[in-house]
């Protein structure tokens, strides 16, 4: 035998039995009010006022009374329905109207949308004239305890009580009639579907105590209802197996106050496990293991899910109540929509190394909607979205197991039911965000370091700690984000090989080790010969620099050669060029005025000082030559363009 563990929270909209518990909060306004004497009255359901439908239900009685109805109220007589209305069809078959609705109970299902109190006075001032004049003669159930009940038997006799509507009273007789029909609705369900006996029953229908005690008693039924109806409409379990489920209720119940959010265990056998799990097709299986006890106890979980985890798990909160809810049949475009990690901002040319990971649990993916927040009132009403949605249960997900956040803990507190109280003022918001940031980083960075084989989790341990404060937890972070950025970088740039890039990373996490954060740090990264020589040729350099030392300390001497690979020739030749042109007389048009003009390095000098900075046009040959040279390198100078020039004129 296995164990089912079940909890319900009561108010959830999608229960098949949600209106029954409308009803019943209505039910505990008015016990609240008679014992406060200030009732907190729900906002009215129906369009017609209360006083209305009263006054309808009693026309139509009078004319029963008069035999003037015939042919009844449309088909004959109007048939009152009962409050499984409000339940969800799939469940009226098991949860049936009662036929043998009386007068009293009738009035309750009008009545039940009050307003105020003085639709209360108005509506019962209403009943009792008619009963006090013989307008109607209508009949109850025998051995109900109502004041309304007793009056409407006395009146039976011509005598009745006269009853002040003044105080608590108008509320005490509705709560009396509600209590009367709504356990007589909840034993109908029990006996109906063979569950109890009348007599298992008994105590929660005792009259001889207040009631207050009475309420209770109808909030244990109400429980105990619920719990069977969701097992029989949702979970499909046959009769053989609730019978014994709603003794075991019963017999908690006898024993101890109401408890909505006591987990029932209730024995399954594996057949039906296998059954169940065959018919209803799960998309996620989740496995708790536990071994050892007390302090040294150890729990593992495990969640499995039918479909791809990219797309299961990068669902929004709307998608992940679609899917409890059943409704989520052709999904987000291609089924779901994926949420674009992280990587967004990486370059797509290192999307294959940096590459998006698949198993981004709710809260991860919450940082990604979150990321973009401006305000802490944006904040605060998404925090408030998601813990409303959490209490009610109308999102279930999942996060990684071992996540420190707070967020985190409440998720795994939402799974039995029990959520700690958390008030969304002053940093809150911004620490929980904080938190799932941190989390999600963390995890990124790590995937990208042993992902690529750069190093171990062991290696990384030191950047991972959450037993340090927040701001110790950024630091770590940062370092972890700058050694990857030097990876990334050596990787796309470089165009460096594994071969390499592991020894680096290991320098790298020895320094942050030992040293705090310094962007500004330069590594100094051992490189073979070889490979030197390689991404020389494979790059194709345009600028070589090269630094020559020589001696130490104060006599060191240092210089420095920087050499182009597209050296200045065809910069001085074509002036070269040009002036033999004009020797050889084949410059024959010139520049405007015979002679090209050439131009000053006033290419340099802002624009708006050329009108007061001119061009010179008398620059001699000496001069252009300097117009042309002054940014080439003085050796080229040296060895190259004084043999030629000399070789020029010499010739």
């Amino acid at each position: 035998w296995n164990f089912q563990n079940i909890a319900l929270e009561p108010g959830d909209p999608r229960s098949p039995v949600y209106q029954l518990y409308r009803e019943l909060q209505f039910l505990l306004a008015l016990a609240e009010g008679l014992k406060t004497g200030v009732t907190k009255w729900p906002e009215p359901l129906e369009p017609e006022s209360v006083v209305e439908l009263v006054q309808e239900f009693l026309a139509d009685l009078k004319k029963k009374l008069d035999g003037s109805c015939v042919s009844g109220n449309r088909n004959g007589m109007e048939k009152i329905k009962c409050d499984t209305e409000a339940v969800d069809s799939s469940v009226k078959s098991i949860f049936s109207e009662r036929g043998d609705l009386d007068f009293a109970e009738q009035l309750w299902c009008k009545m039940k949308c009050g307003s105020s109190c003085q639709e209360l006075i108005a509506c019962f001032t209403l009943v009792l004239e008619s009963l006090e004049c013989g307008e109607i003669q209508p009949w109850v159930h025998h051995g109900s305890s109502s004041l309304l009940s007793k009056l409407i038997q006395q009146s039976y006799h011509g005598k009745m009580e006269a009853v002040s509507l003044t105080g608590i009273t108008p509320v005490q007789m509705l709560l009396e009639i509600g209590l009367d029909k709504m356990k007589k609705d909840y034993v109908n369900f029990f006996i109906g579907q063979e569950l109890a006996t009348l007599t298992s029953l008994d105590c929660f229908l005792s009259t001889s105590v207040d009631l207050q005690e009475q309420v209770h008693c109808v909030q244990k039924l109400r429980h105990m209802l619920e719990i069977m109806v969701s097992c029989t409409v949702l979970l499909q379990f046959k009769h053989e197996s609730l019978f014994p489920w709603t003794q075991i209720c019963i017999k908690y119940y006898r024993e101890n106050p109401l408890d909505e959010k006591h987990v029932f265990q209730l024995p399954v056998s594996s057949a039906l496990v296998k059954k169940f799990c065959q018919d209803s097709h799960p998309e996620v299986w989740k496995v708790d293991i536990s071994s050892g006890h007390g302090p040294k106890e150890v729990k593992t979980t495990w969640q499995v899910s039918t479909n791809p985890p990219v797309e299961h798990m990068m669902s929004n909160n709307t998608d992940l109540k679609k899917k409890l809810d059943g409704s989520c049949v052709s999904g987000n475009r291609n089924g779901m929509e994926k949420i674009k990690c992280d990587t967004e901002a990486v370059d797509s040319s290192i999307k294959s190394i940096f590459s998006e990971r698949g198993d981004l649990d709710f809260a991860e993916q919450l940082w990604c909607k979150m990321k973009c927040g401006s305000s802490c009132q944006e904040l605060i009403a998404c925090f408030t979205l998601v813990l409303e949605s959490l209490e009610c249960g109308e999102i279930q997900p999942w996060v990684h197991h071992g996540s420190g956040s707070l967020l985190s803990k409440l998720i795994q507190q939402s799974y039995h039911g029990k959520m700690e109280a958390v008030s969304l003022t002053g940093i809150t918001p911004v620490q929980m965000l904080l938190e799932i940031g941190l989390d999600k980083m963390k995890k990124d960075y790590v995937n990208f370091f042993i992902g690529q084989e750069l190093a171990t989790l062991t290696s990384l341990d030191c950047f991972l700690s959450t037993s340090v404060d927040l701001q110790e937890q950024v630091h770590c972070v940062q370092k972890l984000r700058h050694m990857l950025e030097i990876m990334v970088s050596c990787t796309v740039l470089l165009q460096f090989k594994h071969e390499s890039l592991f020894p680096w990373t290991q320098i790298c996490i020895k320094y942050y080790r030992e040293n705090p954060l310094d962007e500004k740090h330069v590594f100094q990264l051992p490189v073979s010969s070889a490979l030197v020589k390689k991404f020389c040729q494979d790059s194709h350099p345009e600028v070589w620099k090269v630094d020559i030392s020589s001696g130490h300390g104060p006599k060191e001497v240092k210089t420095t050669w920087q050499v182009s690979t597209n050296p200045p020739v065809e910069h001085m030749m074509s002036n070269n060029t040009d002036l033999k042109k004009k020797l050889d007389g084949s410059c024959v048009s010139g520049n405007r005025n015979g002679m090209e003009k050439i131009k000053c390095d006033t290419e340099a000098v802002d624009s708006s000082i050329k009108s007061i900075f001119s061009e010179r046009g008398d620059l001699d040959f000496a001069e252009q030559l300097w117009c042309k040279m002054k940014c080439k390198c003085i050796v080229g100078f040296c060895l190259i363009w004084f043999p030629l020039i000399l070789l020029f004129f010499v010739y």
